[in-house]
């Protein structure tokens, strides 16, 4: 896209089911820019113990998540969304094929794409610790366990003893727009695999018949992502 005429940006609707993400304001069409981008705010995981005072400076406590102040004014607001993710694979591709050995037959389609990036707003949910049901949730962020992604189980109260100042002002009707639930996309698919049996016998042809195929046929039988969502096709 060379041009958008008088608009700097066009918004173009991708989502509506709630979770902290407005029908329009996820996805926008830049110039000089492709197609499917995701807009938002970068993270950088979580705020580690030894991040303390840096982490008080944005009113957060260790554990929380770490967004990137890209002017650096001291403050997590929509000056500091951007590009986070491209929702359009670099390329796709496919291998079907059929192998036959005498009455034997195989079939089987392989499919997937590379690079592109998915949007996981299940995730929003499922990790939620006020009522995600995600197993994930058990390895959430403690000063003993920081290797994680997981944020911390963080109460009102222990937030109010702290005595911080909030600097985090997130856009309310996309707040949940964040590199955190940005995700690799590709994957390798066996799409679909067929294997039959070809019966000709001189009992078939006396009956009138002259061929019966038996076959057993699966789809979808293995996919190979890093995508943690429920299908990244």
């Amino acid at each position: 896209m060379i041009s958008l005429g008088d608009n700097k940006q066009l918004q173009f609707a991708s989502a509506n089911g709630g979770f902290g993400i407005s029908r329009s304001g996820l996805m926008y069409l830049f110039p000089g820019q492709p197609f499917g981008q995701i807009f938002g705010y970068e993270t950088q995981g979580l705020w580690k113990e030894s991040e303390k005072a840096k982490a008080f400076a944005y009113g957060q406590l260790p554990g929380e998540q770490h967004y990137t102040d890209l002017n650096n004014d001291g403050i997590i607001d929509v000056l500091d969304k951007k590009v986070i993710g491209n929702a359009l694979p670099k390329y796709a591709f496919g291998w079907n094929n059929r192998v036959s050995y005498n009455k034997f037959d195989l079939s089987f389609l392989i499919q997937g794409v590379k690079g592109n990036d998915i949007f996981n707003m299940q995730k929003i949910r499922l990790e939620n610790p006020g009522e995600g049901t995600s197993t994930r949730l058990l390895n959430s962020w403690t000063v003993n366990n920081q290797n994680t992604d997981i944020p911390a189980f963080t109460d009102a109260l222990t937030r109010h003893n702290a005595n911080l100042v909030n600097k985090i002002n997130l856009d309310p009707q996309n707040k949940s727009a964040t590199g955190r639930y940005i995700e690799d996309g590709s994957y390798l698919r066996l799409k679909n695999i067929t294997l039959s049996y070809n019966v000709n016998t001189e009992v078939l042809k006396k009956a009138g018949i002259s061929r019966v195929r038996a076959y057993a046929s699966a789809t979808n039988l293995l996919t190979f992502t890093k995508y943690k969502g429920y299908d990244p096709e």
